[in-house]
């Protein structure tokens, strides 16, 4: 809940009288009889929604005292008044002391209430704001968690390959996926696939595209008959225009027969897997093909 309540100080117990008489009807208010006493009482306090301080006392001046003020709640509002108004004490004030007022004394009581109702809406927009970004972001980690339950959380079980991830999210959604299934008795299926953007958009488009890329989609095998790379690519970049989502991907795509070690794959502009083999040898495996989504026309080589 956003609090309300606004602390007063000055070194002036008579100041501190009229403050006490003339507001206390319409606001919270608490006083203190000057700085080190405030600190004590915003140290020992809910935060404060604003605190008013005199710019002259004689243990610590009004902007040190503020300062300290924005380093213990930083969303506090801090106004500053002053008998002394001069241009170099209100830029300083302005400067050092963060100030979201500078009044001089005396203040006329309208002026004073207008400006601490100003202050009382600022620090709730702030929390306003800041509850909001909360609550965004335990969406977005719940949303995170619905998207890397999409993700293998083990590799299958087959003879004579082994395979193992990492994933590191650089946000808490984003357009990245990976897959490792079995396609049948003979045929394991991978792909690595990247949505353009970030946030829950690429997410969302990610997610979709995973469950698409299933058995039961006929995208990746229809009638007992795996479907070759270049074909599953094709398909994805007629049905999946930039129109649709208006979103674009590159992915790779590769189906094993555990059988031969022969590997089949086909790229659609994504960085292209490297092959290590026995020896220390590194290849890139670089096949031609477009950004999926784009309608380029440009074939996808296999």
């Amino acid at each position: 809940m956003t609090t309300s309540r606004i602390l007063f100080v000055d070194d002036d117990p008579n100041i501190l009288a009229s403050f006490r008489a003339n507001l206390r009807k319409k606001f919270k208010l608490d006083t203190a009889p000057g700085p080190l006493e405030g600190l004590r009482a915003v140290r020992e306090n809910e935060p404060y929604a604003v605190v008013v301080s005199d710019l002259r006392m004689p243990e610590m001046d009004g902007v040190r005292f503020l300062s300290e003020v924005a380093e213990l709640h930083p969303d506090t509002v801090r106004i500053i008044l002053t008998g002394h108004a001069d241009l170099e004490a209100s830029m300083h004030a302005v400067n050092e002391g963060r100030v979201f007022r500078f009044l001089t004394k005396p203040v006329d009581p309208t002026v004073l209430e207008k400006n601490l109702r100003a202050g009382l809406a600022q620090y709730k927009l702030v929390a306003d704001v800041k509850e909001k970004q909360r609550l965004l972001e335990e969406d977005l980690r719940a949303a995170a968690f619905v998207q890397r339950s999409f993700l293998p959380h083990a590799a299958p079980d087959i003879p004579g390959l082994q395979a193992a991830w990492r994933f590191l999210p650089s946000e808490y959604l984003g357009g990245d996926m990976f897959n490792l299934f079995r396609l049948d008795d003979v045929h394991v299926g991978l792909h690595v696939l990247d949505v353009s953007g970030h946030g829950a958009p690429s997410a969302l488009v990610a997610v979709s595209l995973s469950q698409l890329l299933s058995l039961q989609s006929g995208y990746l095998s229809a009638k007992g008959r795996v479907i070759p790379p270049a074909k599953v690519l094709e398909a994805l970049d007629r049905d999946f225009p930039l129109e649709r989502f208006d979103k674009h991907f590159t992915m790779f795509y590769g189906v094993v027969n555990i059988e031969t070690g022969l590997m089949r794959y086909s790229g659609a502009a994504h960085h292209p897997p490297l092959l290590l083999r026995s020896n220390g040898e590194m290849t890139a495996l670089v096949r031609r093909g477009s950004l999926i989504g784009l309608g380029l026309d440009i074939p996808f080589e296999e």
